[in-house]
């Protein structure tokens, strides 16, 4: 399956690259049948504008108030199905089985234009507190970025945080530090900003 999916890839990269001014579709996998436009470039006024009119970009809703409040830990946040990217250890390099997770949440975001999302990297237990927090933060904006390739008109919706291994399990085992070693996605409702 991710050998299908690394062909596919560069199948769509091929294509792409050959001067064709329409936009391709790229599918998450067979099972999901989601079609994601391909973006590229920067992200203009015309993109603001689709993203939805109650909505401001996410640096906007996580500035600080004189109260130490921001709008965007206000918002509440959405259910969603797409399961956290899982990574090996020490790494924040996305393997390619966990890349159709990244374009199942370009899908979801995109489909709702209305919702901001933060991407939180965490590590295992192991290591310094410090480089487990660098660690997080490597992880997540991996995963943001890989998002703003997928579709460059998220890149105003999206922001990284590092939780490092605040929430890993203590003496853990090598299946529980392969389960802390992720980043989730927080995706929230800015419609509801007030």
């Amino acid at each position: 399956m991710p050998q299908r999916l690394l062909a596919a890839a560069i199948s769509l990269a091929l294509i792409s690259s050959c001067g064709s001014s329409k936009p391709k579709a790229k599918h998450i996998n067979d099972q999901d049948k989601v079609a994601i436009p391909e973006k590229s470039g920067n992200t203009t006024a015309d993109d603001k504008i689709k993203l939805g009119s109650s909505l401001t970009d996410i640096e906007t809703l996580t500035k600080v108030d004189g109260e130490g409040n921001s709008k965007l830990n206000q918002l509440p946040i959405v259910k969603h199905d797409v399961a956290a990217v899982h990574f090996d250890f020490d790494s924040a390099a996305i393997a390619a089985a966990e890349f159709p997770k990244v374009q199942a949440m370009a899908a979801f975001l995109t489909a709702n234009p209305d919702y901001v999302c933060v991407v939180k990297g965490y590590s295992d237990e192991r290591g310094s507190e410090e480089y487990n927090r660098s660690l997080g933060e490597r992880r997540a904006l991996a995963v943001k970025d890989a998002l703003i390739k997928n579709t460059a008109a998220l890149a105003l919706r999206l922001s990284s945080q590092s939780m490092g291994e605040e929430k890993a399990a203590a003496n853990g085992n090598d299946a529980v530090w392969s389960a802390d070693r992720k980043a989730e996605f927080e995706v929230l409702d800015a419609s509801k900003t007030k």
